[in-house]
């Protein structure tokens, strides 16, 4: 009987021993509370970590990269046509009925992303302030990302809730979220900027190309100063990255956006990378969006490297989406033999199917919808045949038996385009990773001469802007 007792009181003192460590907090990751918010090594991961949190704006909202195409490629305005239903209820501030489909897709994702940054931001800055200088430039970086924030809230909404203290377990209960004062946010905007123009480099190092910069807060503050029309703040801030060497308009047009590592222009201030490499996100669809469908009509084919054919090509920029383009007043505004139409768009596609060539008969007049147009571009008299090469047009669609789609007619844009990382028939959600410009140096001096116009000050306005006309 004593042996079972023993064995009794053994068995318990293991279990006591088992549930004491049970209860033990053991981090798998190393990241707790404590490593985070109390040491300069753990809010520069916090930093870091903001930049592929805004990238993840592509798969919000839906994964086709809707809610960052309105953001990143301003979509909804009047230089835009749309082929969606979405984005025609936005631009004409009509409802989408009653299943919210906008606010699903666009607002509420939108509002509630960037007051999640918000909420890292402040514990950044609150904790970097107690350690002082060691964390001096992750405070000044997490300046810039919460006026950043604030900004591309107010700018959409301008009614705001304006919170700077970290949610604790503490202040939980105690946090009161109303309607903010404009003038508070716009302080808090200034604020932020100052100490971030105080503590950002002038150029960042070769391991953190791509992270903000002393020039992207000043360009951040311009912004948000000509919201206030405060004109001098504007002239002043665009003066200073003006004198940045580290930052330069590129000559030819056509080399900015030529290119999928767009941080790495000189005319970049703030770009978010993609990479395929690990940790470089999961890629998007933004681009594809903004381009002709041209591919479909079949009228093109390639050869690929393992030799297999796809019906697209890189000449027609592969296989696309085809969802908002550039309308016919923007297109006007370019004087003839302005370079940034054939650096900024692709009007035109050439004939590229060797299997299957087509003659395009005489151009026939129909009306519809009260409109006469034509319904081919060959006005010779008699039928053309195509050769490889020869340029096409959209209207030619309905001369060759396809169905006309008006996102066969319309230019394709070459900012955006992706024949470089996405594969010439992919168009998937996580397709592309071209690197998304967020804000560009030309953008700056457009600013200057607009405040220095409105300044009075013609000369330097007139200087700004030839800055970006030659």
């Amino acid at each position: 009987m004593k042996k079972y007792i023993i064995a009794f009181y053994i068995l318990g003192i293991l279990a006591l021993q088992g549930c004491s460590k049970f209860l033990e907090e053991k981090s798998e990751t190393n990241f707790t509370t404590s490593t985070l918010f109390e040491t300069p090594e753990g809010l520069e991961k916090m930093v870091i970590a903001l930049y592929p949190y805004e990238r993840g704006i592509v798969t919000k909202g839906n994964p086709n990269g809707f809610l960052a195409a309105h953001l990143w490629a301003e979509r909804t305005t009047d230089l835009v046509v749309f082929t969606t239903g979405d984005d025609a209820n936005i631009s004409r501030f009509t409802s989408p009925g009653p299943g919210g489909n906008i606010d699903n897709l666009l607002f509420s994702p939108f509002w509630t992303h960037r007051y999640y940054l918000i909420g890292r931001t402040n514990e950044i800055i609150h904790y970097g302030k107690l350690l002082g200088d060691e964390a001096k430039a992750s405070v000044a970086e997490a300046s810039f990302w919460r006026a950043y924030c604030y900004y591309g809230l107010w700018s959409k909404f301008s009614r705001l809730y304006l919170t700077t203290e970290p949610v604790t377990k503490d202040n939980l209960g105690s946090l009161e979220y109303k309607p903010a004062d404009s003038a508070d946010v716009f302080k808090l905007m200034y604020d932020d900027l100052d100490l971030a123009i105080e503590g950002l480099p002038l150029e960042q190092t070769a391991d953190n190309k791509g992270r903000v910069s002393k020039s992207t807060a000043r360009h951040l503050k311009a912004l948000v100063a000509a919201w206030a029309k405060d004109w001098p703040e504007v002239a002043a801030q665009v003066d200073e990255v003006d004198k940045d060497p580290t930052h330069s308009l590129v000559t030819n047009p056509a080399e900015i956006f030529n290119r999928s590592d767009l941080y790495n222009v000189s005319e970049t201030l703030f770009a978010l990378r993609f990479s395929q490499e690990r940790g470089g996100g999961s890629g998007h669809r933004i681009g594809s969006q903004y381009c002709n469908i041209i591919a479909d009509t079949k009228w093109t084919t390639q050869v690929k490297d393992d030799g297999s054919s796809v019906r697209y090509s890189t000449d027609n920029l592969g296989k696309q989406w085809g969802l908002a383009f550039a309308n016919s007043y923007v297109m006007s505004l370019y004087p003839e033999g302005d370079k940034r139409i054939s650096a900024y768009y692709k009007p035109y596609y050439t004939y590229q199917n060797r299997t299957s060539l087509i003659t395009i008969p005489v151009a026939q007049e129909k009306t519809e919808h009260g409109i006469t147009y034509y319904t081919t571009s060959n006005h010779t008299g008699s039928p053309v045949p195509v050769q490889i090469g020869d340029t096409i047009f959209g209207k030619d669609l309905a001369a060759t038996g396809n169905k006309l789609d008006r996102r066969n007619l319309l230019p394709s844009s070459l900012k955006l385009v992706d024949i470089w990382s996405k594969p010439i028939d992919a168009d998937n959600g996580s397709a592309s990773y071209k690197d998304v410009m967020v804000y560009r140096l030309a953008e700056t001096f457009l600013l200057g001469a607009e405040a220095n116009m409105h300044l009075g000050k013609q000369d330097r306005a007139a200087y700004y802007y030839n800055k970006t006309w030659k």
